[in-house]
Order: structure tokens, then C-alpha cells, then sequence
């Protein structure tokens, strides 16, 4: 009885292709990848059409699937390409244009609906967010050039250099809950709280310590030592889902110690914001605060955190499916998606890690930080349909996704922005400094016609935000925060000007 037909990625059909184009000979190429010869000579004969298809397909795709409207289509694609680039991408503005353009193309039965989004995306390879500017680029390839190379990058082998970063995660909807709603809530205010997760992902460079999950929800777990016996997972709550500065510090303390008793001294990247503070006490963690809007650099976001929430998505679909066909109730529990995520975590592939810190590992070529490496996984529908003899659900690839960008912290309060000094080697004194002031607010402290500097007003921002954070569950204070923090951005510049 033949096996089951195995359906090559466009990626790795490319890749025969090349062995093939090398002088590799057919049998040696299907021992390699595990294929019949007749795949590997109708791959060679249709590689230039082959090849074609992958410009303008995902490299991860099985299937080069048409648009059935091609003037739509290509008029859409057009426009990404253009006035595209002006925007902040996002699901909402892209259905605005493409029903717009479909409009004028007399396309009067076209529904815009997530599905198709979804696969005009993937046919073109097309992200959501803001492309990446000018100066942004410019501000990763100067910090790689100094601050990296020159100082950091030398001061520490592979193994000790560390990232950290938050990521959202809506744990117990499923695709049939999905809504536009849902997938377009970002949680600026803290929305949603009961429903969702902050998990602090931190790994080294070469993938051998994944450090035990950090994750915050908003209820309280009773007795949780006991339900987590044995794995390496941590838990706190408060109102809000997000983390905080009390519990980063905490777990940079924690590490620390551990860290101290083994004598070992390390280097942890981290992002400027509300929650990730400086912490002077530290004796062997030096934080690095990466340049503000350069996500660029952030490995944590260049593979990692997109491989730990498919592998989430794809645990509790199992989860959900066997619950089903058990006829128990599909509702996912906070132990339960406390489990699946220290799973998931898991199973983020070593090679996963070590590709997203590529553009870091270098220290003789200033690496590529505009492209983020995709983890190795196919699409969840197919992943499904392998799995479960055919199975199809609807939204499944918008699913395993949909929730990237929620906030994970008070949004843009007190944001840190400077760039450590020069370190010394492991050996000194690796304490982060306090003073540590960018050339624009060295600027503004020498103004004595006010009893308050633009930097006390931001410390006592601080202050009331963690005050509050504690204490208060409104979201108007929240708003008021964050107007109270756009304002001094306001005073700034016009001191600047």
C-alpha cells in the first residue's frame, strides 16, 4: 500500500532545485529530502515556472493559489506597493482599500471577507505594521556598527548573550469566536484583561536556555506551586494582564542570584518601556536597552515569539478537537492555557532561536535586520488537515496569528530610549548606570528658569503610574496617564524647538 503523498513547500522546492542546478546528482537528492525520483525530475523540468511562482507566493506555501478577481488583485497590490508604504498596515485598512478598488472595478459581489485577506497576504507575502523607515533602518545599522560590534558583541561568548520581550496572547478563543472586533483590539487600555495573557520570553543566542516563562493574567491561581509541579513556569495577576515593573524586576533578581551562585555574568536585550526599568543592584545581568523603534533588533520578535504562539494555537486546537470528540466542554481554563503555553515554549525549536539572533551573531559584517526570519512551520490549515485525516475549520491560518501587537505593558509611559554606555568586560563591574542622559535632555538641564526639569516631571509620571498600576482598576486612569505622558512629550519639543 503507497504512503501518504507528501506536498512539498515552495521553499523547499526551491531548494531541490538548487541542489539540482549545483551538479547534485537526482538519487543523491532524494535520499536527502526523502522523495521519489519521478517528484525530483518534474520539479527539475518545471523550475523555471516553479521558480516564478515563489515571487509572488510565501516561501512556506504548498500551493500557488490564484486570485479569482486578478484585476483586483494586481490593482491591490499596486497600491500596498505605493500609498501602501505611507500607512500602518493593519486588516481594517487593508479591506477599506480593497473594497474600494473593488467598487471601481465594478465588482459590485465582492465581499472582503478574512479569509480573503488572508490569502491575498499570502500570495504576496504581505505583513501587517508599518514599513520599516528610513531612519529607523539607519538607527539599527548605526547601533550594530558601534555600540554592538565595537563594545558589546566581543565582552560576551554566544551562550551569554541573552533577549527578553513580552508577547500577548489571547489564550481561550478559538476561530469560531474570532471576530473582527477581537482581531483588530490591540488592549491599549487593558481591555479584555480576563481573557488574555503577558508572557515574558527570554532566551540565549545559541538556544540552549530558554528561561521558565514570566506570564501575567488578571485572576488569582490558588495553590499554583501544586498544579505546576515540576515545570519551569511562573505566575502573577493583577486587573490589567500586563506586566509591570515590579515583576520584571523581580525576575531579574531572581536571576540574578541564580546567576551569582554559578559565577557567570550575562548580557540581556531588552525594549525601552513601562515595565523594563534600569536596575543599578544588579551584579551580574547587564541590560541593554535596544534603541527605541528599532524592533529590528528584538530576536525575541524575528521568529521566536510568532513559533511560540503557532505552537499554542496548534495545542489547544488539539485540545479543543479531542475535548470535542471526548463530548466534553471546549472551554479553555487559565491552568489549562498555563500548560499548553509552557508547552509550547517548549517546543520553540533551537534552530528558530538561533536564526533570530542572526542578525547579532556577526561581529565582521553588518547583518540584514529588515527581513524577519519566518519559523519553519506550515500553514496551520494544512497542518491540521495532515493530522486530522482532512479536517477543515474555518479562519485556522488567521487564527494562529491573529493576536500579534497586543499591548503587554502600560503603553508610553516613561519609555526608555538611551543606549547604555560602552561596557566593560565580564570580569568589572557590570552594574547598568543611573545617569545615563541622551544629547536633547543634556540640553534642556542646563534651563534654571524652572524649579522642575522635563526629567522630574517624567520621574513623577513613574511614580503615578505604579502607584495606580497597583491600587486602580479605572481605565480613565490609564487615559489620564497617558495624556498627562503625551503632554510632557509636548512641553520637550517645544523646549527643543
Amino acid at each position: 500500500m503507497s504512503g501518504k503523498r507528501k506536498v512539498l513547500s515552495y521553499q523547499l522546492k526551491r531548494q531541490i532545485i538548487e541542489e539540482m542546478s549545483n551538479g547534485t546528482k537526482n538519487i543523491q537528492v532524494c535520499k536527502k529530502f526523502g522523495i521519489p525520483s519521478s517528484t525530483v525530475s518534474t520539479l527539475w523540468r518545471d523550475r523555471q515556472r516553479i521558480m516564478e511562482e515563489l515571487e509572488d507566493v510565501s516561501p512556506f506555501c504548498k500551493r500557488a493559489r490564484k486570485s479569482t478577481k486578478d484585476d483586483l488583485d494586481n490593482a491591490l497590490m499596486a497600491w500596498v506597493k505605493t500609498d501602501g508604504q505611507k500607512v500602518v498596515l493593519s486588516g481594517k485598512v487593508l479591506k477599506v482599500q480593497a473594497e474600494r478598488i473593488a467598487a471601481d472595478l465594478g465588482h459590485v459581489d465582492f465581499n472582503c471577507s478574512q479569509g480573503w485577506l488572508h490569502r491575498f497576504r499570502t500570495r504576496h507575502n504581505i505583513s501587517y505594521g508599518k514599513s520599516k523607515s528610513d531612519s529607523s533602518a539607519k538607527q539599527e545599522s548605526e547601533w550594530l556598527k558601534t555600540t554592538w560590534n565595537d563594545a558589546l558583541r566581543r565582552a560576551y561568548a554566544d551562550e551569554d548573550v541573552y533577549a527578553a520581550h513580552e508577547v500577548g496572547l489571547f489564550f481561550d478563543t478559538t476561530p469560531e469566536m474570532m471576530s473582527n472586533d477581537i482581531m483588530e483590539e490591540k488592549c491599549f487600555e487593558g481591555q479584555l484583561a480576563e481573557g488574555r495573557l503577558t508572557a515574558m520570553l527570554c532566551c540565549n543566542m545559541t538556544g540552549t536556555d530558554k528561561r521558565p516563562l514570566a506570564v501575567v493574567g488578571s485572576s488569582h491561581i490558588p495553590s499554583f506551586s501544586g498544579y505546576f509541579e515540576g515545570m519551569s513556569i511562573t505566575y502573577t495577576h493583577n486587573a490589567q494582564s500586563w506586566m509591570t515593573r515590579e515583576i520584571f524586576e523581580k525576575e531579574m533578581f531572581t536571576w540574578d542570584e541564580e546567576l551569582r551562585q554559578a559565577n557567570r555574568n550575562i548580557l540581556v536585550l531588552v525594549n525601552g518601556c513601562s515595565a523594563h526599568v534600569r536596575l543599578t543592584a544588579l551584579e551580574n545581568i547587564r541590560l541593554c536597552f535596544l534603541p527605541k523603534d528599532a524592533s529590528g533588533l528584538q530576536p525575541i520578535e524575528r521568529g521566536i515569539s510568532q513559533s511560540f504562539r503557532r505552537s499554542y494555537r496548534r495545542q489547544l486546537l488539539v485540545k479543543i478537537l479531542d475535548d470535542l470528540e471526548a463530548g466534553m466542554s471546549q472551554k479553555v481554563t487559565l491552568v489549562e492555557a498555563l500548560v499548553l503555553a509552557h508547552e509550547a515554549w517548549r517546543l520553540v525549536d533551537c534552530e528558530v532561536i538561533k536564526r533570530a539572533f542572526a542578525n547579532l551573531r556577526s561581529s565582521e559584517d553588518t547583518p540584514d535586520t529588515s527581513q524577519t526570519p519566518e519559523p519553519p512551520y506550515e500553514r496551520l490549515s494544512e497542518w491540521l488537515q495532515e493530522r486530522r485525516n482532512g479536517l477543515q475549520l474555518e479562519n485556522l491560518d488567521v487564527f494562529e496569528s491573529f493576536d500579534e501587537g497586543l499591548s503587554t505593558c502600560i503603553p508610553d509611559v516613561g519609555l526608555i530610549t538611551c543606549v547604555p554606555d560602552v561596557p566593560p568586560a565580564p570580569s568589572e563591574d557590570l552594574t547598568v548606570k543611573e545617569e545615563c542622559r541622551t544629547p536633547e535632555e543634556l540640553q534642556l538641564e542646563p534651563d534654571q528658569d524652572y524649579l522642575t526639569t522635563v526629567d522630574d516631571a517624567k520621574e513623577a509620571l513613574k511614580t503615578l503610574a505604579c502607584f495606580f498600576e497597583e491600587r486602580s482598576k479605572k481605565d480613565e486612569t490609564l487615559l489620564a496617564l497617558d495624556v498627562l505622558n503625551r503632554n510632557i512629550d509636548d512641553v520637550t519639543r517645544s523646549l527643543q524647538s
